[in-house]
């Protein structure tokens, strides 16, 4: 028996998203035992709460750490727990998988053992705005300054400083807006579109993939139709309704798989191929082979999945609101 770690929020406002990735790398590892194991070992998932708090996400590497079965880590999921806890997982020379985008700040960092399966913020932010038609009165409504948000008005946007509270008021100096980008949080994107609508303006809000969260239809209710986000779309995962994956998926889960569904279960597929291919060559798994391994990855048509730890090419995923439509949406075909 060996062991692979996932982290992420199981209890708190963000529960949703930590039981949706659940499914999904349980998925992957039911699917690999069932078919043998890795290399014939059986494989189980050791999961831990991090609350999606930067400074519980980085105590939790030590808990993986103490058992020598755990040869690598799933997780976290957002920026701001990865830039906490990457660094932790790298001194412990634990490999990490992660479906996050990475902050800049890690690639220069040295930060060894990461992998990262999204694209990185500056991509991210050119595909956000490159389905603009010609013509759109497109700005940037900037409340904090972040990775992300940096990268999206590095692509020439019109940037609106704002806070939730002011959006009317200045929207209304700003004159036509035809699309609104925001950087910011689900929660925060929630109330912005509330207040945008009670304003009486209708402009749609696109974001990345800190919008791809159940709470923003949930709170924003009918405010949220038209609201936009860009995700790296899984390499292996097929979310197409009618697809292995997902049906599989629906049969664990009880509903259809969101991209970070589909995020979850290419890592654990990666991950799980670095442990057979470990395994294979050395006889025992160690970390340090299953890094080594992971550093090799490639994808579905056999390029390589990482250069120095980071997604080399990927496509984007778009999903869109309607009315009185849940997570995570419509996918959009742009």
């Amino acid at each position: 028996m060996i062991k692979i770690g996932l982290v992420a929020p199981f209890e708190g406002r963000y529960r949703a998203l930590g039981y949706e990735v659940l499914y999904a790398v349980k998925l992957a590892l039911h699917q690999r035992n069932q078919q043998g194991g890795v290399a014939g070992a059986m494989v189980e998932l050791v999961a831990l709460h991090d609350d999606d708090d930067p400074q519980l996400s980085a105590q939790q590497a030590d808990k993986f750490a103490i058992d020598p079965d755990v040869l690598g880590v799933i997780g976290p999921f957002s920026p701001a727990t990865l830039a906490a806890a990457a660094p932790a997982y790298g001194a412990l020379g634990l490999p990490l998988v992660t479906p996050a985008t990475c902050p800049p700040r890690l690639a220069g960092a040295g930060v060894q053992d990461l992998y990262c399966l999204s694209l990185d913020t500056a991509t991210l932010a050119r595909e956000v705005v490159a389905p603009l038609p010609g013509g759109v009165q497109a700005v940037l409504l900037r409340g904090q300054s972040d990775p992300f948000v940096d990268a999206l008005a590095a692509t020439g946007l019109r940037v609106v400083d704002t806070g939730v509270r002011d959006v009317a008021v200045v929207l209304g100096r700003a004159g036509r807006v035809d699309v609104a980008l925001y950087g910011g949080d689900a929660l925060s994107a929630a109330e912005l579109l509330l207040d945008m609508r009670g304003a009486g303006i209708g402009a749609p809000l696109w974001g990345g993939p800190a919008l791809a969260r159940r709470q923003l239809p949930q709170i924003a209710g009918r405010a949220a139709a038209g609201a936009c986000y860009a995700v790296t779309a899984p390499a292996f995962a097929d979310l197409d309704p009618g697809s292995a994956f997902s049906a599989a998926y629906r049969a664990h889960a009880g509903e259809a798989p969101g991209p970070w569904a589909g995020l979850a279960y290419d890592a654990a597929l990666i991950l799980l191929d670095a442990l057979a291919r470990v395994i294979e060559a050395d006889g025992a798994p160690t970390r340090e082979g299953v890094s080594a391994q992971l550093a090799l990855a490639s994808g579905p048509e056999g390029a390589s999945f990482f250069s120095g730890g980071r997604r080399a090419a990927g496509d984007v995923a778009w999903y869109c609101y309607g009315e009185e439509m849940l997570y995570p949406g419509q996918r959009q075909n742009w």
